[in-house]
């Protein structure tokens, strides 16, 4: 059988564990990837899918095309969110 494609598992994923042996106390602390998918960049942002492609249409985020993928490094969010808190205050 053929497993799925659709299956990206989200920041907050069991299966994205530490490997390195860190713990926070509780267990495995999560491991966020280096790179998100848009669907688990807009859940990292807590936007809609929709609203990050504006955004990424827009130029206010800024995402690698990878083949035909568009793939979000994790700093460039970061960055997202850092601007919108100073744009915030």
């Amino acid at each position: 059988m053929k497993p799925s494609t659709n299956y990206s598992p989200s920041p907050s994923s069991p299966t994205l564990r530490a490997e390195s042996g860190e713990q926070n106390g509780h267990g495995w602390a999560p491991v966020l990837p280096v790179n998100f998918k848009p669907k688990d960049a807009a859940a990292y942002l807590t936007l809609s899918p929709r609203t990050l492609w504006e955004e990424t249409r827009q130029g206010h985020i800024h995402a690698a095309r990878v083949g035909r993928r568009l793939i979000y490094p994790r700093a460039e969010l970061d960055r997202f969110i850092a601007v919108r808190m100073a744009q915030a205050s």
